[in-house]
Formats: C-alpha cells, sequence, structure tokens
C-alpha cells in the first residue's frame, strides 16, 4: 500500500495535521512525529487538501497534540565487536520492501551464538527499522553466516500465478 492510501485510510487514528500559519504538515500521532514524504510523485498539497476534506483534526499548536501511544526505541546497540552491515530491497517501482542485515563477527560463529546474533537483529527488525509492520524474516542455513533478510508488505509484492503452466519443479 502507498503512503497516500495509508494516510487517507488512517485519517484521525492516525494521520492529522499540524497547522503554522497558512502551511501544514502530517502528522502520525502515535508517534508524534512529523511525516516526511520523499516521493516526487505524490502532490502533497494535494493530499493536505483531500485530508482537509476528509475532516482532518487540524492542531495549531505542537504542545496541544495528543501524547505519544507508540514510543520509539532508543539507545538500541549491537555488540560494538559486531559490525551490521543493512542493504534494503526495494521493488519494480522503487518501493522499499525490506532489508538484508548482515553482521560480521571478530571470530567464528556456532549455530548458539548465530541464533543470538540473529535474535537482536529481530528485535532490532521489528522494533528500530520496520515498527507496526507485519514482515516476513528468513534467515541463512549456514550455521557460521549471521545474515537475515526481511520482507515487509509480502502479500502487496508482484506476483505471477504458474497454476496451468507446464512446470518441471524436479528432473528425476
Amino acid at each position: 500500500m502507498n503512503i497516500q492510501k495509508e494516510i487517507l485510510n488512517n485519517i484521525n487514528t492516525r494521520y492529522i495535521l499540524l497547522r503554522k500559519d497558512t502551511t501544514y504538515s502530517i502528522i502520525d500521532k502515535i508517534r508524534r512525529t512529523m511525516l516526511i514524504i520523499d516521493d516526487p510523485v505524490i502532490n502533497k498539497g494535494e493530499l493536505i487538501k483531500k485530508m482537509l476534506s476528509l475532516n482532518v483534526e487540524v492542531y495549531d499548536d505542537p504542545k496541544k497534540l495528543p501524547n505519544p501511544t507508540e514510543k520509539p526505541v532508543s539507545n538500541f546497540k549491537f555488540p560494538p565487536q559486531i559490525k551490521v552491515f543493512i542493504k534494503k530491497i526495494y521493488d519494480q517501482d522503487k518501493n522499499e520492501t525490506g532489508a538484508i542485515i548482515s553482521a560480521i563477527t571478530p571470530s567464528m560463529v556456532n549455530y548458539t551464538k548465530k541464533r543470538k546474533i540473529e535474535a537482536l537483529i529481530e528485535h532490532y527488525a521489528f522494533t528500530v527499522l520496520y515498527p507496526t509492520e507485519g514482515l516476513n524474516l528468513y534467515t541463512d542455513i549456514n550455521s557460521d553466516t549471521v545474515s537475515m533478510v526481511i520482507i515487509k508488505g509480502i502479500n502487496n509484492l508482484p506476483n505471477k500465478n504458474i497454476e496451468g503452466l507446464e512446470t518441471n519443479l524436479y528432473d528425476w
């Protein structure tokens, strides 16, 4: 779902407006943060007009915004000896659909240590990288590689139905 639909479907439950003079900012009231739309295709002015036509709550004073119900995760850190790399994954429309997170450790890891580090990666994915989103997590089966693929919105990704197509899944 694109951000425009997300905003319009969650007016007043999640998204509200903050007015300063004649300009408006879109606010995520659950997190009490300003929403930045960096998609050049979305006309923010038209989106705000549509929000106003749908009777969105408008606040004139940031101090009067509702208190956040979802607190940001602060001071989340990986152990300093573990170097973590994140590669973002995008679909054909250049929408972010997930990430690959890999960790490099100073020494070889066994399965138990690998799972402990992956638990940190999972926690990071759910609380920092993609909070409040349903995620699918996939890990490498090798016991010495600490890596995880995180996919968000997997049901919204492009797909192809192979039913009726001749498929040869195995060749005996």
